[in-house]
């Protein structure tokens, strides 16, 4: 049987953990919007659309987004 430990208890940076703990919350967030889509589609229609709505509103704040990150990461 694997023992699983606690976050606190992992030897890893700091960094390392957050993105551990991410990585748990977004697969709880897909498998949240996949449950909802097949149980309550019109639930999941309005989830989809403040979506859009959200990343429209942040597109036009941050045009250059994008551009800069993908300049980011070339210099990694």
């Amino acid at each position: 049987m694997i023992e699983l430990k606690k976050i606190s208890q992992l030897n890893v940076s700091d960094k390392m953990k957050l993105k551990i703990i991410n990585k748990e919350i977004d697969g709880f967030r897909r498998e949240y919007t996949q449950k909802l889509k097949v149980e309550d589609p019109e639930a999941y229609a309005e989830l989809r659309e403040s979506q859009k709505k959200d990343l429209a509103r942040f597109r036009r704040k941050y045009p250059k987004y994008q551009k800069n990150w993908r300049k980011k990461q070339s210099r990694k």
